[in-house]
């Protein structure tokens, strides 16, 4: 035994440090999910719960972050949640399964790199430890929550591991999970992130192997296995983009822009500083004091990320120098390289003070694989006090890492934001409600609004930053449209916001409970609405207010909701402007004319549906007497592309505007 601990320390202390840290990721992912539900994270799990309401990946009216959201984890949540009903369970489950997946992909590169067992431990456990943990951090990126960078990290490491067993001459069947794995990553991958992630996850793959044909000078070398992978990976992109584009999805990638000149030296500080706020040493928030525990933390990060920098740069100069050869070395050089060259001539700077550090997990995570092989080539070259000093400071830095920030991981996720709100989606029920407008009038509402989502699937969840202004950003935009829920309506406002709120809208709503800090009103008939256009799905139908969004009114607007004309008359009111739609429709202006003893038959006005260059469509009186004015039929003709409402109004009409509905009657043949 005591020869054993003598001759495998390596492989005991770092194997012992590997296991408590997935022991950890795996528990988390397990128990803690729901209480580490927040903004981002929030989307990604209402997105599954829609994707199986409406029994499909192609979802109906979801506004989508900066991607689709299929290169993530949890998609593959979908079977077990349709189980279960556990969103939590489901997400946590895939994540240890993608985690495994990135022990298989690590253990299995670095075997075929001929790294030793204890080096292989040795490089995991720097790969697992938690080194940031908010919700764009390290872990919640890459393990726990939606994990966004998962699935786009093991794009790259399957073509790795696809080049290296190439190398090792593999035949085909030994080949084909990591191959099946990498096409339908790739597919989902390029529906979701397009061109980006391309240019990141298997551009660095094909220039290592058109860079090594041209330096050995043989171009029958891209004739080989490892182009056809190669090629495979960009066909599957390419699928993946024709699919995107097919269902009309759009993607951040789509309009990414070269930094400006002026921006491009602040950026290269930017981007590597960048690296090393991934890794926990810096923060855009409050710096730790150096000798406090954190700022211990912050040090060891600081020794672990400037030394696979280090290791970078030493297998740079080698590779310069003609000194190296190994396909391990050069892949990983040229995916440090190519996704270093990304980050630095695009401006991909968008929500970050600093810098969208999480970018960087695509490019250290495969350049974490260099630790082991460094470890094993200085085994042979250095003393045996140099190679255990560098072990040394590894374990004892990951183990401090993963110590303080496990520890704060649980300790922060004992209660969560769904807890905490479960009441109000409860009080929802209580009064037989299915829809909740959060009236977010400032930001902390916003945040719980998203989370409250999460609380009953049964009860629908709408986000409003103002009176008249839906909240998507990876949320159902379903409710924005006013026509698509007519019943009662739960509404949710701030304690702090109660006089934020327009006259017009809190007199028509009854408070019921005061809970959260947030006051609960009941509304017998949906009064908000953030969307113009003509409807051809769900409803069928759509209804604007004076009040709806961009709408343009002159006059006031009553307690009602109703638009008071003004005794001048004019134009009292200009609509949102509406794109083509297909179909014909029925639209009707609701209104009443104030007084009693009104002269019937007179015309009060004009009601107009009117092109983009001012031209007048469809027209309908709007006579006294009545309550409507209906224009029959519309449909866009050719060469309309946009339209909008108005009104015409004479003088001392006593007019008020209480609504428009346009009702889909069918398909414009």
């Amino acid at each position: 035994m005591k020869k054993l601990l003598k001759n495998n320390k390596k492989e005991i202390f770092f194997g012992v440090l590997l296991v408590v840290e997935l022991l950890c990721i795996f528990i988390f992912n397990l128990t803690r999910l729901k209480c580490q539900a927040d903004y981002d994270s929030s989307c990604g799990m209402a997105q599954i719960i829609e994707i199986w309401k409406q029994k499909t990946l192609a979802i109906k009216d979801w506004s989508y972050q900066t991607t689709v959201g299929w290169d993530v984890p949890i998609m593959f949540a979908i079977p077990l949640y349709a189980i279960t009903k556990n969103v939590y369970f489901s997400i946590g489950f895939v994540n240890n399964l993608f985690v495994i997946g990135f022990v298989a992909l690590f253990f299995d590169i670095l075997k075929q790199a001929k790294v030793s067992m204890g080096y292989r431990f040795a490089t995991m456990t720097i790969l697992f430890a938690p080194y940031t943990l908010g919700q764009l951090g390290y872990t919640p990126m890459l393990f726990t929550g939606t994990a966004s960078y998962a699935l786009k990290v093991m794009v790259t490491l399957l073509m790795i591991d696809l080049m290296m067993r190439c190398e090792a001459g593999k035949k085909f069947r030994n080949m084909l999970i990591p191959l099946i794995f990498l096409c339908i990553f790739s597919i989902m991958t390029g529906i979701s992130s397009g061109v980006y992630m391309f240019a990141c996850g298997i551009v660095p793959i094909a220039a290592y192997v058109v860079l090594n044909a041209i330096c050995r000078g043989d171009l029958k070398l891209l004739l080989t296995k490892k182009s056809i992978f190669v090629l495979i990976g960009t066909a599957c992109f390419g699928a993946g983009m024709v699919i995107s584009k097919v269902l009309n999805y759009t993607n951040s990638a789509d309009s990414m822009t070269f930094i400006p000149a002026g921006k491009f030296a602040t950026n290269i500080i930017k981007c590597f500083g960048g690296i090393y706020e991934l890794f926990g040493v810096v923060s855009g928030g409050i710096s730790p004091k150096v000798m406090s525990d954190y700022g211990i933390m912050a040090l060891f990060a600081g020794a672990i990320t400037s030394f696979i920098l280090y290791i970078v740069i030493y297998y740079s100069v080698r590779l310069i120098k003609k000194q190296e050869k190994r396909p391990i070395v050069c892949m990983l050089l040229c995916v440090f390289v190519v996704n270093q060259l990304i980050l630095l001539i695009t401006d991909t700077n968008y929500a970050s003070e600093s810098f969208e550090f999480r970018y960087h997990i695509v490019t250290m995570i495969p350049s974490m694989l260099l630790i082991g092989v460094f470890l094993q080539d200085i085994k042979q070259r250095v003393n045996v006090l140099v190679i255990s000093t560098i072990c040394i400071v590894l374990f004892a830095g990951a183990s401090f890492i993963s110590f303080m920030n496990f520890r704060t991981y649980f300790e922060t996720t004992q209660t969560g934001r769904v807890d905490n709100l479960m009441p109000i989606a409860e009080a929802a029920k209580k009064y037989d409600v299915n829809l909740i407008v959060d009236l977010a009038l400032e930001g902390e509402a916003i945040y719980d609004g998203r989370i409250l989502r999460l609380c009953d699937s049964d009860v629908n969840v709408t986000v409003y930053t103002d009176y008249n202004v839906g909240m998507g950003w990876g949320a159902s935009s379903k409710y924005f449209e006013n026509g698509r829920h007519t019943g009662k309506t739960m509404v949710m406002v701030p304690e702090n916001s109660v006089d934020s709120v327009p006259s017009y809208i809190m007199s028509r709503m009854q408070l019921v409970e005061q809970m959260k800090g947030y006051n609960l009103y009941i509304v017998e008939k949906n009064i908000f609405d953030s969307i113009s256009a003509f409807q051809n799905t769900w409803t069928k139908k759509s209804i604007d207010f004076p009040y709806s969004a961009n709408f343009q009114v002159d006059g006031e607007i009553n307690n009602r909701g109703e638009l008071c004309v003004k005794p001048e008359g004019g134009t009292p009111l200009i609509g949102a402007p509406m794109t083509k739609n297909d179909g014909n429709y029925k639209v009707t202006l609701k209104y009443r004319q104030r007084g009693k003893n009104n002269e019937p038959n007179v015309k009060l006005g004009e009601f107009h549906i009117t092109a983009a260059d001012g031209r007048v469509l469809r027209s309908v009186d709007i006579m006294s007497g009545q309550r409507t004015a209906v224009i029959p039929e519309f449909h866009f003709e050719d060469g309309i592309e946009e339209v909008h409402y108005e009104v015409i109004a004479n003088q001392n009409t006593r007019l008020r505007i209480a609504s428009i509905q346009a009702d889909y009657i069918e398909e414009n043949k």
